[in-house]
């Protein structure tokens, strides 16, 4: 039988029209046809992502939104590990009480920095620290305002809020209990970052504008100002290098209005290194690599930038959404050289997981 169909296969010929056939039907291929890139499509929230988090081991994501529930993400497969909401527990004597979870849309959602516990603030103020493992809540805080960014400390004491008040607030993680704030904000800052060491704390709000203070328990002063408020390029994202000596920013930016949205400064002395125009749209996540040497932005495209500023290469990563809106955006570089990156849109996000090697 073999024989007979592979001289049928020899007395094949391939005409000009069936050729032109062939190019269009490969030209027509997904441009993510590629080993190297996996994709997810993650549904499950009924309602408007609003927020968005990877863990640093590429193992978790976790979303939240206004459907008032978070959702944490097993990226291995794309599937839903737990969800984070009310639920019923049994005390020592016998008694069952109900954890209630957030009534109000969730704005912010983070991992620390080993995965194990997980923020989610919402809009009322209410913050809630989760177990990774368990999805039961460890401690719950009332903060004074909506809770627009949350962040853990490298070292995992201590967690930062930002509020529509012009200041960042401080918890002990181990307790709950009130550890501090920042003063000296001008606006809101909707975007947190720690050093690595856990000295510094960065700001940036959405006028542009970007602060350093030094973080020591209970205190923490102004330690410089590395740009000024510039109304057209809202803050997205911060990210310190492994070593502390420098920090990157990714900016957003209204219409015919992008300017340079990537910016890199020297963390010692606040000088600018270098300032371009990453993405023309705007950029909506920013990452260093584990060795510091290079960094991945996130706009319309996955780039990769050497620390010197130059572009080393870029990513298109298509998705289907017809949408204006680009929703929320996240990029991190994991340790094994893989970048994760994903995108909301509306009440799903798309996940790329790209062997950058």
């Amino acid at each position: 039988m073999y024989q007979v169909l592979w001289e049928k296969f020899e007395s094949f010929t391939l005409t000009p029209f069936l050729a032109i056939i062939c190019m269009v039907m490969f030209l027509s291929l997904p441009q993510n046809a590629d080993a190297a890139i996996q994709e997810y499509n993650l549904s499950g929230h009924t309602a408007l992502i609003r927020s968005i988090d990877i863990s640093s081991d590429g193992r978790y994501l976790v979303s939240g939104g206004e459907d008032r529930i978070a959702k944490v993400w097993d990226l291995s497969n794309g599937s839903i590990f737990r969800d984070l909401t009310s639920y019923t527990e049994i005390d020592n004597k016998q008694r069952t009480h109900t954890i209630q979870g957030h009534k109000k849309e969730i704005l912010s959602t983070a991992f620390s920095q080993d995965s194990k516990l997980i923020v989610t603030g919402d809009y009322d103020g209410h913050i809630k620290i989760w177990s990774t493992d368990t999805g039961k809540i460890t401690f719950s805080i009332d903060s004074s305002s909506g809770c627009f960014a949350e962040k853990f400390s490298y070292d995992g004491k201590y967690l930062a809020d930002a509020g529509v008040f012009d200041n960042i607030t401080f918890w002990d993680t181990n307790k709950g209990d009130y550890n501090g704030r920042t003063s000296g904000i001008t606006k809101m800052p909707f975007q947190i970052a720690f050093s690595n060491d856990n000295k510094l704390v960065a700001a940036g709000n959405d006028f542009g504008k970007v602060q350093l203070w030094t973080n020591k328990d209970g205190d923490r002063h102004e330690l410089r100002t590395l740009s000024q408020n510039n109304k057209w390029n809202y803050v997205n994202e911060l990210a310190f290098s492994p070593d502390n000596k420098w920090i990157v920013a990714g900016s957003g930016n209204y219409p015919d209005k992008a300017g340079n949205n990537l910016k890199l400064w020297e963390v010692d002395t606040g000088r600018l290194v270098w300032s371009v125009v990453g993405d023309s749209d705007g950029i909506g996540s920013v990452s260093f690599s584990p060795d510091g040497k290079t960094i991945a932005t996130f706009g319309q495209s996955l780039k990769i930038w050497d620390i010197s500023g130059n572009l080393l290469k870029e990513i298109p990563l298509k998705s289907t959404s017809t949408s204006k809106y680009r929703g929320i955006q996240k990029v991190r570089i994991i340790n094994d050289g893989k970048i994760i990156a994903c995108r909301s849109d509306g009440n799903n996000i798309k996940v790329w997981v790209i062997n950058a090697e």
